[in-house]
């Protein structure tokens, strides 16, 4: 970098200060963007990405990348993942808990954010993802962590494998205008190569070729990772003079145990009151992982246990702080925020990071597996499941179990299904207090956004920024396609459960009837639930009337896709006219595509629409279309991916005693 600042500033100086560092390069610009570490670490960019649109629903996600990237070590990894990403468009990052894997792909979106590319979280909705395919918008990427779980495939959707393997194979045959950047633990990378769920076992199997998997961090990257941690944990000179001189930094470095989300609970997490308390409690932490959560914990109020078993069994460890609330009821309001804040960047995440807290999250994957691992303990089970808020949550705990057993695991904390076989006396009876938590809560939400939905229609409240545009039933149709799940999985006949769930969708229908908006996707999915030829009857017809007023409301090709998870049987004889409203659907997204302009996002939505029909064996004619998309001028905005340059990359080879030495050394300036 200084020689191309030499060159470009005729400057030969040997050495930059501060002042005259930054202002050369607020004169070259273009060197400061090919050397992102120098604005990886800029307070100013954070501030910057905190406030932008192009992070979109992703403020946990923000407040992990502020937190991350003054640690971050740059390794040769940063360079395979970047040019797998340009090349194929799509990079899957795998390796094993807390050796990096996150941090590298936050690494990657901070380049392509600076870059200009908008930023967007689908982990917990792999539809928003097709809706911004579906829009044309450029120069996007999305991000998925631990796409196919944090702990197993167990928390994988059963129609979210085929999802997500066709989007990642749009993605690859785009233009690179759209990119997706996936993590996986490796272990669950390879459970699920090697499982019983055929989409599940393709997805994972299918994707070696755009695969960075993270082995063994190298001597000289774990130097660089525990120095910065250091450099940040110990802020005091004297503290730091010791710690350059103290050679213990190389038994941590060479720990067999070394693992950076460690260095990050004992230095970062964890006050000490010298450097020896400090070096006692890592070496201990490194011996026994456990202990870093296990100490913890044990001195955590029953609020807080209850709490943090609650955004266990929840989808990707989140709730919002009012669900949450509803969960843990406690006598004292006052006790709540207290509860919180103890829990606050140790075991938990509040967002948003600034203003009235929103929703509530676990830290990271390695504080839910310890929690994960207490519930076969009768008091923490029954603890759990007295306080679930919903459906999804006692369907995860199921697979959770379920998965489990079929593991054949010994181990304490694989017993989860022995547990809830031996606790849960009546499933019945729980699966129908359950729901009705469930919906009560809900209904009285739809109050709620009717109300403001009217206030809307009526001009007395503005349209901008509101946050309820989802259609009303949306939820609802949500809930009861869980409350579904439980009642054809259950091992044993859910009568009270089934009884509602048939008055439910009763009320539902002649709801959705009377409704101007509808969300087909919500809708479809409930239907494909219902649609079992072992369903009652009332089930089975039930699920035609939802895919008639799906088809009513014109469902877009992503929604089209939900169709394909029917079985045959009922298209063929339940629902044979389905067939035809599928086609007619078709064609009005092919009228739909003749109204854009932009021959890219209307040769990609043509695709996606003729594959539905292949599908289905529906004959397309869109020759004319095809040809009118290629007579279109093709317009380029540049948009393509600029290679960064890495030039502080630890070198594998800087590994040796004295070559560590020197680097700690350096802890003194920093602490002068």
């Amino acid at each position: 970098m200084t020689t191309e600042l030499r060159t470009t500033e005729r400057s030969n100086a040997t050495f930059w200060h501060g002042g005259s560092l930054n202002a050369a390069l607020s004169r070259n610009e273009a060197i400061e963007r090919r050397h992102f570490k120098l604005w990886l670490t800029s307070i100013d960019v954070i501030e910057k990405i905190t406030a932008a649109a192009q992070w979109q629903r992703s403020e946990e996600l923000l407040q992990r990348v502020s937190d991350r990237v003054r640690l971050y070590v740059d390794t040769p990894a940063f360079e395979e993942a970047f040019t797998t990403l340009t090349n194929e468009h799509v990079v899957l990052i795998s390796g094993p808990p807390g050796v990096g894997k996150s941090t590298l792909a936050e690494m990657l979106l901070l380049n392509l954010w600076h870059q200009g590319w908008t930023v967007i979280n689908v982990a917990s909705d792999i539809d928003e993802a097709w809706r911004h395919l579906q829009s044309g918008r450029k120069r996007v990427v999305f991000y998925y962590d631990d796409f196919l779980g944090q702990t197993s495939t167990a928390e994988v959707q059963k129609n979210e494998g085929a999802g997500l393997a066709h989007l990642i194979d749009r993605l690859r045959r785009g233009e690179g205008e759209q990119l997706l950047v996936l993590t996986s633990r490796e272990q669950v990378l390879n459970e699920a190569a090697h499982g019983l769920d055929d989409r599940v076992r393709r997805l994972a199997a299918d994707q070696k070729r755009v695969r960075v998997e993270l082995g063994d961090i190298s001597r000289a990257a774990r130097g660089r990772m525990l120095f910065n941690h250091l450099h940040f944990g110990f802020e005091g000179p004297d503290d730091r003079a010791k710690l350059a001189v103290d050679d213990r930094f190389l038994s941590v470095v060479d720990h067999p145990g070394f693992n950076p989300r460690i260095l990050e609970s004992v230095i970062l997490g964890r006050s000490h009151a010298n450097i020896h308390t400090f070096y006692d409690a890592l070496f201990t932490a490194l011996d026994h992982p456990d202990s870093v959560w296990a100490g913890s914990f044990h001195q955590l109020s029953m609020t807080a246990v209850d709490i943090l078993l609650q955004l266990a069994v929840s989808e990707f460890g989140t709730l919002s702080l009012e669900v949450l609330r509803e969960s843990v009821p406690i006598e004292d309001p006052r006790r709540w925020t207290p509860a919180l804040r103890v829990l606050e960047d140790t075991w938990i995440r509040l967002t948003p990071v600034a203003g009235e807290v929103r929703s509530v999250a676990l830290f990271d994957p390695s504080r839910r597996d310890y929690l994960l691992g207490l519930l076969p303990e009768p008091e923490y089970f029954q603890r759990t499941v007295a306080r679930l808020s919903s459906t999804r949550q006692l369907i995860y705990l199921k697979r959770l179990a379920a998965h489990r057993a079929d593991n054949h695991s010994t181990s304490p904390e694989h017993r989860l299904d022995r547990t809830y076989r031996e606790l849960v006396h009546d499933e019945d009876a729980l699966v129908v207090a359950l729901a009705k938590r469930e919906l009560r809560t809900i209904i009285r939400d739809e109050a709620r956004i009717s109300r403001q939905n009217a206030d809307i229609s009526a001009g007395r409240t503005p349209a901008a920024g509101v946050l309820f545009m989802r259609p009303v039933h949306s939820n609802r149709c949500t809930a009861l396609t869980g409350l579904t799940h439980l009642c054809i999985t259950s091992r044993e006949p859910l009568a009270a459960s089934l009884a509602l769930l048939q008055d439910e969708l009763t009320v539902l229908i002649a709801d959705l009837a009377a409704s101007g908006r509808r969300d087909t996707h919500a809708i479809l999915t409930l239907a494909t639930r219902l649609a079992q030829e072992t369903s009652p009857e009332w089930a089975i017809n039930a699920a035609v009337s939802l895919t008639e007023l799906a088809f009513e409301s014109g469902p877009g090709s992503s929604d089209l896709q939900i169709y394909s998870n029917f079985s045959r049987w009922f298209r063929d004889e339940v629902y044979p006219s389905g067939q035809e409203r599928l086609r007619e659907a078709l064609d009005n997204e092919l009228d739909y595509i003749r109204q854009q302009d932009d021959p890219e996002t209307m040769a990609a939505w043509l695709d996606e629409v003729c594959g539905v029909a292949d599908e289905h064996g529906i004959a397309l004619d869109t020759d004319d279309l095809e040809e009118y998309i290629g007579g279109l001028p093709r317009t380029s905005d540049g948009a393509g991916i600029q290679r960064p340059t890495a030039d502080s990359c630890v070198s594998p080879d800087d590994n040796s005693d004295d070559q560590l030495r020197a680097l700690f050394s350096r802890l003194r300036v920093s602490g002068s």
